[in-house]
């Protein structure tokens, strides 16, 4: 065997120092835009409860490389207002951009205002409060996936006759910190048994599945349907894509919208535990 000659091996050694030193991180200078008011005013009624403990939550959308949210504490005013004219009031409590009412009235049907002051302008949206049916029944398949070797959990419900229903489904693994979100309409199938599922190979005996039925306006399903479709594999509630414009706007300046929407749904709840 012929010996290595020793220039070829100080040839590779400086091309291995070269090639090593030209690897690191690039971050690009992004533009930053002006932060705009971030809403999430889910309000869900759970059925078997009053539903008069609710939540919404205001935040100011952040630049890319940002690691965490930058909640809104100092809002004037956060209330909903059913049709009768009864105002709730949200109020901040101990968490940072978290304004809660105790004495909520939900009732389906029923069409509800919001309205917000911040910083001397005025947000403001309406929407009616949807119903929902109950789960009949929560499936699992330990054959699922495409190589049919995976957890496959499915929900079944009965869509509601007689009028055109929307449906968001959502689906808590403990192995992911996002929970699985899909939209539903009853356009071809109605009165028939609907479902939704999961598929996680992780999953496994004693794992718990947090299973979310929740009825939906058409406006909301379109908002969704388009939100999922540009942030796949990212948060919907936080900042999305521009042309998914939510329902609510800024009364005091025209075409301007908080990023978010304001929706409320009757919602079924299910913590399936894996057999």
């Amino acid at each position: 065997m012929k010996p290595i000659p020793s220039t070829f091996i100080a040839l590779m050694f400086f091309y291995l120092i070269l090639f090593s030193s030209c690897e690191k991180t690039v971050i690009l200078d992004l533009e930053t835009a002006v932060p705009k008011l971030v809403v999430e005013a889910d309000i869900n009624w759970v059925k078997g409860t009053l539903g008069n403990h609710q939540v919404i939550r205001l935040s100011l959308s952040t630049p890319y490389y940002a690691s965490q949210a930058s909640p809104v504490a100092d809002a004037s005013s956060v209330t909903v207002k059913n049709s009768a004219g009864l105002v709730f009031n949200f109020v901040p409590k101990t968490v940072p951009g978290e304004y809660v009412c105790e004495d909520f009235d939900a009732r389906l049907g029923e069409n509800y205002e919001l309205n917000i002051t911040y910083k001397g302008e005025k947000y403001s949206a309406t929407e009616r409060l949807i119903e929902c049916p109950e789960i009949s029944k929560v499936i699992q398949n330990e054959d699922g996936g495409f190589a049919g070797d995976e957890m496959e959990v499915t929900m079944l419900y009965t869509d509601i006759s007689n009028t055109d229903n929307q449906y968001l489904t959502v689906f808590k693994s403990p192995y992911t910190p996002i929970p699985q979100l899909s939209v539903f309409e009853d356009k071809f199938y109605k009165g028939v048994q609907m479902s939704a599922s999961i598929v996680e190979e992780r999953l496994k005996r004693g794992d718990v599945v947090e299973i979310r039925l929740e009825g939906i306006s058409k406006p909301y399903f379109n908002y969704m349907r388009l939100s999922l479709q540009n942030v796949a594999g990212a948060n919907p509630f936080q900042a999305i894509a521009a042309n998914a414009k939510g329902n609510i706007y800024n009364k005091d300046v025209a075409g301007d919208y908080a990023l978010g929407y304001f929706r409320l749904s009757e919602t079924d709840v299910i913590d399936y535990v894996i057999q």
